[in-house]
C-alpha cells in the first residue's frame, strides 16, 4: 500500500516514515526505504508520547488553521482526532502529527503566516 501510495503521489513527494525503537525498527525502516527507490524517502525516529507529538497540530486546528480535503474519508478521520487520546485507533492522529512537524520544520517552505 506504501508503494502505491507513492506511486500515485509521484517522486516529487517526500515520504516520512516512523522509525520504531530498538533493532527491529531500523531493520523495518532500511526495508520500507528500500522498496521505496527512486522517491524522497526518510525514516526517522520518534520521540516522545502520541499526545505530545500531537499537541503543535492540535493547538493549529483549534486556532482555525488548518484546512480539511473533502473526500470519503472525512468522517472516519474526524472521528478519531475527536476521540483522541482514548480512541480505539491512533494511526491518523500520529500521521497528522508526524505530517505537520515535518512541513512546520524551518526550511521547509511549505508552511507560511496564515
Amino acid at each position: 500500500m506504501i508503494l502505491a501510495t507513492a506511486a500515485g503521489d509521484g517522486p516529487g513527494c517526500r515520504i516520512l516514515l516512523p522509525q520504531d525503537p530498538g533493532q527491529a525498527g531500523k531493520a523495518q525502516s532500511r526495508y520500507l526505504v528500500g522498496r521505496l527507490a527512486g522517491f524522497d524517502a526518510r525514516a526517522t525516529p520518534e520521540s516522545g508520547d502520541k499526545a505530545t507529538r500531537a499537541a503543535p497540530v492540535s493547538a493549529q486546528a483549534e486556532a482555525g488553521n488548518l484546512l480539511l480535503v473533502a473526500g470519503a474519508w472525512n468522517d472516519a478521520f474526524l472521528d478519531e482526532l475527536c476521540a483522541f487520546p482514548n480512541g480505539a485507533y491512533l494511526d491518523q492522529v500520529d500521521a497528522l502529527s508526524r505530517a505537520f512537524s515535518a512541513l512546520a520544520r524551518p526550511g521547509y517552505g511549505l508552511l507560511g503566516v496564515l
